[in-house]
Formats: structure tokens, sequence, C-alpha cells
């Protein structure tokens, strides 16, 4: 009886850790994420900003002149250069919250899959997770 109550307790510790586990990859990868979205939603104001003062450039100088070459003055090619720059920030930060996506999924389903596989062993036989468990992880049956 003591082995069997040993047995389970020992079960549910581990069931309890390795939920522990996930839970707190989840909020590694939330918390990263939350950070990086705060930094693209800031470049994306800067960026709002640059826009800005582009269509301001332009329309004073249309004003000035009507037949200048606006985009042959060095303000509005510096104003470019500057969008340009701001742009590539956000994809290569962008790009960067994808990678980190993907490598927090791949952690928490390898803790998974080492969850089921123990969790099979132990009933000694193969373990079959619910109907729809794998659709609430988002992947195919």
């Amino acid at each position: 009886m003591w082995k069997n109550l040993q047995k389970n307790l020992d079960e549910g510790y581990m069931k309890i850790k390795s939920l522990a586990s996930m839970i707190t990859l989840k909020a590694e990868e939330k918390a990263k994420l939350a950070r990086m979205q705060v930094r693209l939603h800031s470049m994306k104001k800067e960026m709002d900003a640059v826009m800005m003062r582009l269509g301001n450039e332009v329309y004073t100088l249309r004003e000035q002149d009507p037949s200048v070459d606006i985009m042959g003055k060095d303000t509005v090619k510096g104003i470019f250069a500057e969008g340009k720059r701001l742009h590539g920030d956000v994809l290569k930060l962008q790009e960067e919250m994808e990678k980190i996506q993907e490598e927090y999924e791949a952690k928490i389903k390898t803790l998974y899959s080492q969850e089921v596989e123990e969790a099979g062993e132990e009933a000694g036989e193969e373990f079959h997770e619910p109907v729809g468990a794998a659709k609430e992880r988002g992947e195919e049956y």
C-alpha cells in the first residue's frame, strides 16, 4: 500500500514538475515577445514620424517651386534613407520574433512529447492522447 502511495505521489510530482516547466517556458516566451512588441511599436511610430516629415518636406518644396526635382533634393534623399533603414530594422525584429516563437514551440513540444512517452511507459502500453489535443496545439492528426 505504501509503495503504491509513494508511486502515485512520485507520478503526480513529475506531472506537476513537467507542467510547471511548460508554463515557465510559455511565460518566458511571452515576456520576450512582449518586450520585442514594445520595440516594434516604437519603431513603427518612428517610421510614421519619418513619413510625416517626408510628406511635409515634399509639400513645402512643391509650394516653393512647382517645377523642382523633389527626388534630387538632399533632404528628401536623407529622409528616404532613414525610412529604408527603419523598415529594415522592423523586418529584422519581426524575423527575430518569429524565430523566438518557433524556438519556444519546439521546446514545449519536446517537453510534451517526453511527458506523453513517459505516460505510455507507465501505463505499459502506447499512450494515446485525447482526440482534440493535437488540434488544440495547432497540429495535424
